[in-house]
C-alpha cells in the first residue's frame, strides 16, 4: 500500500477570533501613543489595545470629509480589499468598526516607517536595494490586482518598511484609500465611450 500524503498544516488567520467577532469595537479600547501621519479627512495613530496590550496603527476617517470630498466608494473599495488579502506585501487589516461621526481601521504597525522617509535620510539607495524594493512593491501591487482592485497611487509615502527576521526591511502597501475595484477585464471607474459621430471625426481632424 502507498503511503498517504501529509496533510498539509493550515496557516493560521490573523483576523479576529470567531468567539470576538460579536464584540464591537470601540475608540476607548485603545490606548494613543503617538501621531503617526495626517491626511486628507482623517489621521493614523500609533496605539495599545488596552485588553491585549497589542500594538496597532489605528486609522481614523471624518464621515463628514468623505462625503464632502466624494471618497466613500473609496474607501470602501479601501476597506473591502484590505479584508480579502492577508498577503504579507499588504499592511494587514486586523478589524474596522464605526462610530456616529468616524470610521476606524486597525492596521498593522510597522516599525520601519514608509520608503519616503527612508528616502530622506539616505538622499540616494545602493542598486541592490532599489532592485529589491522594487521587486517588493510590484510584488504588493501583483496582490492588489490578483483580488480584483486596482490601486492607482502607488508612490514612496504609501510604501511601508517592516522589519524581518533577518534585519532587513520588507516593503508593503500601507495606504489604498484610492483604491478601485475593476470590472473583468476592464480598467476602474472607466465606461465605454459612445462611438464618435463622422462629423465630429472630421472636425476633430481638422483641429475645430
Amino acid at each position: 500500500t502507498q503511503d498517504k500524503p501529509p496533510t498539509p498544516k493550515k496557516t493560521p488567520s490573523k483576523r479576529p477570533r470567531e468567539e470576538d467577532a460579536d464584540r464591537k469595537l470601540q475608540p476607548d479600547d485603545f490606548e494613543p501613543l503617538a501621531l503617526i501621519g495626517r491626511g486628507a479627512f482623517g489621521e493614523v495613530r500609533l496605539v495599545r489595545r488596552t485588553d491585549t496590550r497589542q500594538i496597532f496603527a489605528l486609522k481614523s476617517m471624518l464621515k463628514s470629509a468623505m462625503v464632502a470630498k466624494n471618497q466613500v466608494a473609496h474607501i470602501k473599495a479601501e476597506r473591502d480589499m484590505l479584508a480579502l488579502s492577508e498577503d504579507p506585501s499588504i499592511a494587514m487589516l486586523y478589524d474596522s468598526f464605526q462610530t456616529q461621526s468616524h470610521l476606524y481601521m486597525v492596521m498593522e504597525f510597522l516599525a520601519g516607517g514608509d520608503l519616503m522617509s527612508l528616502l530622506v535620510k539616505l538622499d540616494t539607495l545602493p542598486e541592490d536595494a532599489c532592485k529589491f524594493y522594487i521587486a517588493e512593491i510590484a510584488q504588493a501591487i501583483q496582490a492588489v490586482h490578483d483580488h480584483g482592485f486596482a490601486h492607482r497611487d502607488v508612490k514612496p509615502e504609501n510604501v511601508g518598511l517592516s522589519a524581518s527576521g533577518d534585519g532587513s526591511w520588507q516593503a508593503k502597501l500601507i495606504d489604498l484609500g484610492t483604491c478601485a475595484r475593476c470590472p473583468p477585464g476592464g480598467r476602474p471607474g472607466r465606461r465605454p465611450r459612445p462611438p464618435c459621430p463622422p462629423a465630429a471625426r472630421r472636425s476633430a481632424a481638422r483641429g475645430c
